[in-house]
């Protein structure tokens, strides 16, 4: 992963490097190791999974409600975890969308 951004002081996001494809049970072991960190509420993981291929992985300790963000996305989960996938698209590209859905 490369770096951490945080919106509000609260909410994590982080972004794998785009040349590296990854398995969607690591971006969710990190989305959930991010909630560890000093006052971060909600975590965000976004890395290829595949050639074509973006994944985002969500984790919130129930402050903020993920699938409604999701949602937002084409992604679902619940308050406490989710995923979006994303076929065509880029890892930066995702990103932007998350920022406006939250």
């Amino acid at each position: 992963m490369t770096d951490i951004q945080t919106i509000n002081g609260k909410i994590a996001i982080t972004k794998a490097s785009s040349y590296t494809i990854y398995r969607r049970e690591d971006l969710a072991k990190v989305a959930d190791t991010l909630l560890f960190f000093n006052n971060i509420e909600a975590s965000f993981v976004i890395g290829k999974i595949g050639k074509d291929t973006v994944a985002l992985s969500a984790r919130s300790l129930g402050n903020y409600n993920i699938s409604k963000i999701l949602e937002a996305l084409g992604g679902g989960g619940d308050t406490y975890n989710g995923a979006a996938r994303f076929e065509n698209t880029t890892i930066s590209k995702v990103e932007q969308e998350l920022k406006k859905a939250i």
